[in-house]
């Protein structure tokens, strides 16, 4: 299994994003901002791209998703901080 980032600019104002963040969530995951999830899972980021993106609005909302490898490096609670360290080590 790997690690993925999942980062989001969503900018349709009408639209409720309930789903997004439900079908992102459905991945064993930690928070990392309000606009970003670290994911846990064997799918490639086409794949994990691929399904969340029912559930933004094209062409006004961005959805990135990338690879994390080790080595990382950065600061954030300890629980995200423990997270990934066993997670993607």
């Amino acid at each position: 299994m790997g690690v993925l980032l999942v980062t989001f600019r969503l900018q349709d104002r009408m639209k409720i994003y309930d789903e997004l963040f439900s079908a992102i969530e459905d991945y064993p995951n930690a928070r990392v901002s309000s606009t970003a999830y670290l994911i846990h899972t064997d799918e490639s980021p086409s794949d994990v791209y691929n399904s969340l993106r029912p559930y933004i609005s094209a062409p006004m909302d961005t959805l990135i998703i990338l690879s994390v490898n080790w080595p990382w490096h950065g600061r954030g609670p300890n629980e995200l901080v423990d997270w990934l360290l066993q997670r993607c080590r």
